[in-house]
């Protein structure tokens, strides 16, 4: 009995320490349009290192409705450890190949500066091992064309994870704030995610007033992204390079970095 006890206090915890949208990108909010983006990332997270293939497309029905997805595949991941004082090195190649979670969305925009979205999130499969639940998202968008090269934006947005194998994780609101700005055929776009448990998880193998998981989590993510216009004429087409750095328990781990190069069409 008390095996069991202990088995499910360690499942508890560690579903605590994972959640989060931990591949989430902080993006910058825009109108309706139509674009595909593929592009590669290279991340550490606390000592995991992975490679993930990036796609992203949204397809605009006009100036109002658009659709988009999101999803990655993740080649590579190892865990790489080192303490210079003590000289331990800790090298172990995760196994880790597959989908990480996947996003498909809406956005409608009636009006020049607000419009709504609604997001699902579905949990990685064979990818990611930190998002393994399924989640619903709403957002309340907000636009203002500065002028005809830049473009200030955000969100206001409400997540609510589905349980699953008995774990309920607790709401979470988060908000966006971005910019887009084109001189000639460059593009510079910048992004600040903000992420916050509104409540606890809850651990629905324990007994009801052991289940609350006390993560009271919150995160930053912040993402930097240049690139320039190719063959507009023929085929235009963006070659960039973009920099991502977060903090905090609610993604996953508790800091990291990530780099891209991306091609958007």
């Amino acid at each position: 009995m008390r095996t069991g006890f202990l088995k499910y206090v360690a499942i508890g915890a560690l579903w605590c320490v994972s959640l989060g949208n931990a591949l989430e990108h902080a993006l910058p909010i825009r109108y309706p349009e139509r674009s595909l983006m593929l592009g590669y990332a290279a991340s550490v997270m606390d000592d995991i290192y992975s490679g993930d293939v990036d796609a992203r497309g949204e397809f605009a029905f006009n100036k109002r409705v658009s659709l988009w997805a999101s999803t990655s595949f993740r080649t590579v991941s190892y865990l790489y450890e080192v303490s210079h004082f003590e000289q331990i090195h800790g090298y172990l190649n995760l196994q880790t190949y597959g989908f990480n979670a996947s996003y498909f969305g809406m956005k409608y925009v009636p009006a020049k500066h607000f419009g709504i979205g609604a997001t699902y999130r579905m949990r990685s499969f064979g990818g990611d091992r930190d998002e393994i639940f399924h989640g619903l998202e709403t957002n309340f968008l907000l636009f203002y064309p500065f002028s005809e090269r830049l473009l200030l934006s955000g969100s206001l947005d409400l997540l609510k994870s589905f349980p699953r194998h008995d774990f309920e994780p607790g709401a979470e609101w988060g908000a966006v704030a971005s910019l887009v700005y084109k001189p000639g055929k460059w593009e510079y776009e910048s992004a600040i995610l903000y992420r916050k448990r509104l409540q606890e998880s809850l651990n629905l193998n324990m007994e009801r007033r052991y289940q609350g998981q006390k993560d009271d989590y919150a995160g930053v993510k912040v993402r930097g992204a240049i690139s320039r216009l190719f063959f507009e004429e023929d085929f235009p087409m963006r070659l960039g390079f973009a920099y991502e750095t977060n903090r905090g328990n609610l993604f996953g781990r508790e800091t990291g970095h990530l780099i891209e190069l991306f091609i958007r069409f």
